[in-house]
């Protein structure tokens, strides 16, 4: 089944999606982590959106829900499918992630506190702007913490 999966990443999703000129200047490994990170970043998002105006939590506790969902999505998608990590000391490698990733939560609060209550942002404005900040900063935490063993191919 892993397999198929990665065969339709490989053969759909990266060829279809992703444009040539593109494909020839990054590594397949930045273009999937790319790809992966959209989908999370909706993903996270969305879990925002729906904790703080749903359920009406706040943005802290929101952020946090969020967190632990795009967190987990991102280490299967990245750990199985974009860095083909076949290690079997999963537990130990998603405590690095989450470790590298819940620095990154906590540089997300800071940012979002900039952004909201200073500078007086709308809350997904804000969420948005910092998603985006932190996606840089988690390729390359994820590329030579988590993942360190797998350097990118062309």
């Amino acid at each position: 089944m892993k397999q198929k999966v990665q065969n339709w990443i490989d053969g759909v999703l990266f060829e279809y999606l992703v444009p040539t000129g593109i494909q020839r200047r990054l590594s397949r490994r930045a273009i999937l982590y790319t790809l992966y990170g959209v989908f999370n970043t909706v993903l996270d998002l969305g879990v925002f959106y729906v904790a703080t105006e749903w359920v009406r939590m706040g943005y802290i506790p929101s952020a946090t829900l969020s967190f632990l969902a795009a967190a987990t999505s991102g280490f299967i998608l990245n750990k199985y499918f974009n860095y083909r990590d076949e290690s079997s000391q999963v537990a130990f490698q998603y405590g690095v992630y989450c470790a590298v990733s819940f620095f990154g939560l906590l540089i997300t609060y800071l940012f979002l506190y900039f952004f909201i209550d200073i500078l007086g942002l709308h809350r997904m404005v804000a969420k948005a702007v910092t998603s985006l900040i932190l996606a840089v900063y988690g390729y390359f935490a994820h590329t030579h913490i988590t993942f360190r063993s797998h350097r990118p191919t062309l």
